[in-house]
């Protein structure tokens, strides 16, 4: 039977060849001796776990970006949102650039006396909150104010840990590829983070077709629940940076 020429067919046909791409590759980079990206150094406990953390702050963040801006500018009439204009939305994420400003300095201290897994703990638990928060009341503008300035303080936090977690727990000479795969993990999380954000809110809509109320209270329930998880990566105990890998042959 001929392959489906349908569109819709389309993306799983690329999927497959992505996923072949890059079976392929790992098998490559894991036999070289001088790989670009050390696989093995990735899948260290210490770096997973680190990594699986920046995914669920990703995912969480990012949502906000999409959540929020949807949320002040729906019309009231449809018994959620402000009717704030295009230019209104920026003032409304104001709060969240003034809570990561003001907190980012302090990740250094927090990290001192147990490590940047207190902070990266306290900064992600604070952002679960905020979006628990904005789950049961998001109907006014002041609860909104506040929840996101929490969550800004808290992703910036936990953020600002997640660079020293990772830096410190791998030699020296892998820290630029695993920051550099870490962001990756970041820009997938935010990826993620849309998607099932936009899917929830399509999901759950009123008459009109546009998102409900209660849309927004599983949307932001979600989030924090994915904040709240990265919290928990953040009581790991840290480890020892790794000494360095001897490379593989072959």
């Amino acid at each position: 039977m001929a392959a489906d020429p349908s569109p819709a067919a389309e993306p799983v046909r690329r999927s497959g060849r992505a996923l072949l791409l890059a079976a392929g590759w790992a098998v490559r980079e894991v036999r070289a001796t001088d790989p670009l990206v050390d696989l093995r150094t990735l899948w260290l406990p210490q770096v997973r776990a680190t990594n699986l953390a920046t995914l669920l702050l990703g995912f969480g963040m990012f949502a906000a970006w999409m959540l929020v801006p949807l949320l002040v500018q729906q019309s009231p009439a449809t018994g959620v949102g402000f009717g704030a204009s295009a230019a209104a939305v920026g003032l409304y994420l104001l709060p969240t650039a003034a809570g990561t400003l003001a907190v980012t300095p302090l990740a250094g201290r927090l990290s001192r006396p147990a490590g940047p897994r207190s902070a990266l703990f306290l900064g992600a638990l604070a952002a679960a909150a905020a979006y628990a928060w904005l789950a049961f009341a998001h109907d006014s503008r002041v609860s909104l104010l506040v929840a996101l300035l929490l969550e800004g303080a808290g992703i910036g936090l936990a953020f600002a840990a997640i660079v020293i977690r990772t830096v410190g727990s791998v030699p020296a000479d892998q820290t630029g590829v695993v920051t550099g795969v870490n962001t990756i993990m970041r820009t997938v999380g935010g990826t993620l983070g849309t998607s099932v954000a936009g899917g929830l809110l399509g999901a759950v809509t009123t008459a009109a077709g546009r998102p409900s109320n209660a849309a927004y209270t599983i949307a932001f329930a979600a989030f924090s629940a994915a904040l709240l998880a990265a919290a928990l990566i953040g009581l790991r105990p840290e480890a020892r940076p790794a000494p360095p890998l001897t490379p593989a042959t072959g």
